[in-house]
């Protein structure tokens, strides 16, 4: 009943489940898309600077240049991720569970993004010191964690095309 012979792994199997994984993580991820509000006062960080962006909202009362700029951010942030996905097509185990963890931090930070804005109550339109707070950690994490292997391993795929084709 027990096997005798060991059996070979297939270790290719395994990056590919790693890949697969990771493909998966970047279908899941909440996605910047419509806003989901029209009402200024109930948008969250997320929507508020998106329709900002837009040039469909304009309050004085934020004057943060993270929450004004996050949805930017967000978006650089899925473009390298994207390219990442389409020009890298081998990652050691390694690398594949650095990206996964690494990846995170920036679900985490749509997640933070996806709160209300604005101080729930108030009468002026106060934004949350809290969620800024907040954000401006899990940016920091991004920056931190994240774009440093994006740019490595985008750099390190733009080496091996540039050696290829110069053969």
């Amino acid at each position: 009943p027990w096997m005798v012979q060991p059996s070979t792994c297939d270790y290719e199997n395994k990056t590919i489940a790693l890949m697969f994984y990771f493909t998966q993580l970047l279908q899941l991820n909440v996605k910047l898309g419509e806003i989901k509000t029209k009402s200024v006062k109930n948008m969250s960080a997320v929507d508020f600077s998106t329709a900002y962006n837009k040039g469909t909202v304009t309050v004085a009362s934020v004057n943060s240049k993270l929450v004004l700029n996050l949805s930017v951010f967000l978006e650089a942030v899925e473009d390298q991720i994207h390219s990442l996905q389409e020009t890298v097509t081998t990652l050691d185990e390694e690398q594949c569970c650095q990206l996964i963890a690494a990846f995170h931090w920036s679900h985490r930070l749509l997640r933070v993004g996806q709160h209300k804005l604005f101080v729930a109550g108030s009468r002026e339109m106060e934004v949350s010191e809290e969620l800024t707070k907040l954000l401006s950690l899990h940016i920091n994490w991004v920056k931190k964690r994240l774009l440093p292997l994006l740019t490595r391993l985008l750099k390190h795929t733009k080496k091996k095309t540039t050696f290829a084709t110069a053969l």
